[in-house]
């Protein structure tokens, strides 16, 4: 999927990564409320932005005009809303709380609807109510990846890499990945963001960010390497995972 090039950011640590982040962040919230009066934010699950979560709790709730931003998910687990396997659970237990933010302001996923066909066509549904029929024009989509190269949860070999029309669709992980049934939003929509920031720590993805960011064709990359949008894109890592992978 063709889109902007990637810019990368390197910071000594994971926290300090996430601290980088976290200001890119805040001010990706400020223009968006400066130019069209508030912003709209898809957030990531699994663990390493827990650290961006806790960065942005820490600022508080004077450094953005948290009341104007709406928050989305990039993907959910198929759990209840509860659980720990839950993406909403983490966002709403390191973020969202700490913030302040009105649960009317939050449009998670709904994991424990079944089919979970239905539950991925109900949040494309909202999404359209939300951004109209035409383009889901996120102002920011925040991602990790796996060390597999996954990203939201797009796997290497599903189908879901080559969705081409539906906004959300319903995924299976791949063996080895508890729980395994997933909701997760598609390139395409990615592709449209005004904004998306990677976020990615620890020697063990080196290879793997290496691997996403060199790629010649997106279209045989790894997951996270296809995600190329319309607007920028940027790749926040601290030095274990970037290697020299970004040196030059």
């Amino acid at each position: 999927m063709r889109g902007a090039a990637p810019a990368v950011r390197v910071a000594d640590n994971p926290e300090a990564a996430a601290q980088m982040a976290a200001d890119a962040v805040l001010a990706t919230i400020r223009d968006a409320v400066a130019e069209r009066g508030h912003a709209t934010i898809a957030l990531s699950g699994g663990t390493t932005p827990a650290l961006l979560y806790q960065r942005l709790a820490v600022l508080g709730a004077t450094a953005a005009p948290w009341d104007r931003v709406h928050f989305f998910f990039g993907d959910e687990r198929c759990v209840a809303p509860d659980s720990p396997h839950s993406n909403f659970l983490l966002a709403h237990r390191e973020l969202l709380e700490p913030l302040g933010i009105a649960s009317a302001a939050v449009d998670r996923m709904e994991g424990e609807r079944r089919p979970i066909a239905a539950a991925a066509e109900a949040y494309a549904a909202r999404l359209r109510q939300q951004f109209g029929s035409g383009e889901a024009t996120f102002d920011l989509v925040l991602l990790g990846m796996g060390s597999d190269g996954h990203t939201a949860s797009l796997f290497a070999g599903s189908g879901a890499l080559d969705e081409a029309t539906r906004w959300v669709v319903p995924v299976t992980a791949p063996a080895g990945y508890d729980p395994s049934e997933r909701i997760t939003l598609t390139l395409p929509v990615i592709a449209l963001a005004r904004t998306v920031f990677f976020l990615v720590t620890g020697a063990g993805k080196r290879a793997t960010v290496r691997s996403a960011l060199t790629s010649p064709s997106p279209k045989h990359a790894l997951p996270a390497g296809r995600v190329r949008p319309t607007g920028s894109l940027v790749w926040f890592l601290d030095a274990a995972a970037a290697g020299s992978a970004t040196n030059g």
